[in-house]
């Protein structure tokens, strides 16, 4: 990104006292794209947490992301999708330039980076989906899940892949990266 950061996208914040947890709603504008999503946060209303699918676990675990990071970087997806011409492969194109933005940024790619990659991209889908009528199932949802993950894994990205391992050092456990391939 330059210097000035021209963001044709928007969001606005609202915080709801919804039981048994809070939630956020964020309504992202953008010329051809209104998104709206609610998600749970923190009780410090400082983070965001998403349900991610995990594909070794084979199950959704919480992931918890910083909010102001969380709007950033659906913001960056939405004007990757203003500047990306629809085709047959809109939604893999979009997924590699903000992959390759992270790679290039961070020169690797941390399984649990991509995990989140992925559901905030989900969040996005599901939305557009709900907008057309679709309402995707878990199996949708995996299924796209997977295949997101898999051209990171055997795609152009797998030697900047990296998956975080744990080790017991003395009485704790401490993460350590591994390259996957």
């Amino acid at each position: 990104m330059g210097l000035f950061n021209f963001s044709r996208v928007k969001c606005e914040v609202r915080y709801l006292n919804a039981l048994p947890q809070k939630q956020i709603e964020l309504c992202f504008f953008s010329p051809t794209h209104r998104i709206k999503m609610v998600c749970d946060i923190t009780s410090s209303e400082e983070q965001v947490i998403l349900p991610c699918f995990v594909p070794h676990l084979g199950k959704f675990v919480d992931l918890v992301y910083g909010v102001k990071d969380f709007i950033d970087d659906v913001k960056n997806i939405l004007n990757i999708f203003e500047k990306t011409s629809e085709g047959e492969d809109f939604l893999y194109d979009v997924f590699d330039k903000f992959v390759l933005r992270h790679v290039k940024k961070f020169h690797r790619i941390i399984d649990t980076d991509l995990f989140r990659i992925i559901n905030e991209f989900m969040l996005v889908i599901c939305d557009l989906s709900l907008q057309k009528g679709i309402r995707l199932s878990i199996s949708d949802k995996v299924d796209i899940s997977q295949s997101f993950l898999n051209r990171v894994m055997v795609g152009n990205f797998a030697p900047y892949y990296y998956v975080t391992r744990y080790r017991q050092n003395g009485g704790h456990w401490e993460s350590y990266l591994e390259k996957y391939l």
